[in-house]
């Protein structure tokens, strides 16, 4: 085993809540013709200072939506939309581009976990039998797809 102190991501969780959840449900039961669609998006804020000058914060915001749809009734779906927030710290003398990729990466993938451990709970208290589980993601994958859309959209702004 390798200790784990060993590759400390050297950020910490200080808090993280459900700002918004939503289901729009018109499900019963789940079955196997339900097919999940699911979306999301990440945001870091900018970096600044605890109140005592300690240390150093940053907020992540993941989103996700989408909804669970059987295919041959347009009426049988349901809709959910969840937001987790996050305020991770780190060392007031962290470098901010190394923070900044710490929340990035290390940062989304906590909440996105978070996200998908209430997504199932939260859902299988909305359906009579069933719950929605969220895939798992790369988020160094979908983070980098998220750049690169942001970039390509506002293209025209640099020009």
């Amino acid at each position: 085993m390798i200790p784990t102190h060993d590759v400390n991501a050297s950020i910490e969780l200080e808090e993280s809540f459900i700002s918004e959840c939503s289901f729009s449900n018109r499900l019963i039961t789940l079955g196997t013709d339900a097919l999940l669609t699911n979306d999301a998006e990440v945001a870091v804020s900018n970096f600044y200072m605890n109140a005592e000058g300690t240390k150093k914060l940053g907020r992540v915001r993941v989103i996700v939506s989408g909804n669970l749809a059987v295919e041959n009734n347009e009426k049988a779906r349901c809709d959910y939309k969840m937001t987790v927030e996050g305020v991770f710290s780190a060392d007031k003398e962290k470098d901010d581009e190394e923070l900044g990729e710490l929340l990035w990466i290390n940062g989304a993938s906590v909440l996105y976990g978070i996200v998908r451990a209430k997504m199932e709970v939260i859902s299988s208290m909305v359906f009579g039998s069933g719950k929605i589980t969220l895939p798992l993601i790369n988020m160094v994958q979908f983070v980098k797809k998220q750049n690169e859309a942001y970039l390509k959209e506002h293209k025209d702004d640099k020009e």
